[in-house]
């Protein structure tokens, strides 16, 4: 195994852990012989392969792990060397835009996170995808972000959370109603997602639809009931009901919060 496939794998043991290593072994199975005797590379490594960069992933999405700035740097630099000797080695770019991501890198993330996939389409999992929309998230190129986590969707990671930040970046966009859209689907599956809540009452706010706003407001205080902000919020959409006297209620409840925090 040389340097660079080493610190590839170096990085998924020591971010992921040693489950990893029935993975990592079947990327070591002998090579098969062909009839005139050459050497050929088995098809069980470069499934290995895939599913290595699928699991990472996935891990990725479900836990947060620290890891020493040096050491992603090492893997940076080892992929780089790889990619300079291979400019088509979709897993050193993989790798690459994934150390890039954990250092907060989205502009040199999703140029190589973009890059593995279109050389290497198995690796546009619904989690590596929700990574590169998040980067371009980052970037404010909110329609790419649209597009990443529409093909996250449409690969099986149709949950809430990608529901959400497509929420938010057609939001972003200025697509109110497709962001409506969408946040109705993430109160549908989860009706205590209190982002999608708040969302979802900004979205109503801004299409005059007041009362919704305040329901929804009012669901997210129940959920945050120590945010002043939410008070705020729900003080404009009864000032825009007239409710004069239960705008001036929450008014005194948010700088009564503030004045709690030292605000």
């Amino acid at each position: 195994m040389n340097i660079e496939k080493s610190g590839v794998l170096a990085f998924f043991l020591c971010v992921f852990g040693s489950s990893f290593l029935n993975l990592a072994s079947a990327q070591t199975t002998p090579a098969l012989a062909d009839k005139s005797g050459k050497q050929t590379v088995s098809a069980n490594r470069e499934t290995a392969n895939y599913l290595l960069i699928k699991e990472v992933s996935k891990r990725l999405l479900e836990t947060s792990v620290s890891v020493p700035r040096d050491f992603l740097d090492k893997n940076i630099h080892s992929s780089t060397m790889a990619i300079q000797s291979n400019p088509k080695d979709a897993q050193a770019y993989m790798i690459r835009g994934l150390a890039y991501w954990r250092l907060e890198d989205s502009a040199r993330a999703s140029v190589d996170l973009e890059k593995a996939m279109a050389l290497a389409p198995a690796f546009a999992t619904p989690g590596a995808l929700r990574i590169l929309a998040e980067c371009f998230a980052e970037e404010n190129k909110n329609e790419k972000a649209i597009q990443a986590l529409t093909r996250a969707i449409n690969a099986g990671g149709a949950t809430s959370l990608m529901y959400l930040r497509r929420a938010q970046a057609y939001s972003q966009a200025k697509n109110y109603a497709a962001a409506l859209q969408d946040a109705e689907k993430v109160v549908a599956m989860n009706p205590r997602q209190r982002w999608a809540l708040e969302l979802r009452a900004h979205l109503s706010m801004s299409a005059g639809k007041y009362e919704n706003a305040v329901r929804d407001l009012s669901e997210c205080i129940k959920l945050s009931p120590q945010e002043g902000k939410l008070y705020a919020d729900r003080a404009n959409a009864y000032d825009a009901m007239g409710k004069k006297v239960q705008a001036k209620a929450d008014r005194d409840k948010r700088d009564s919060l503030n004045w709690n925090l030292g605000y």
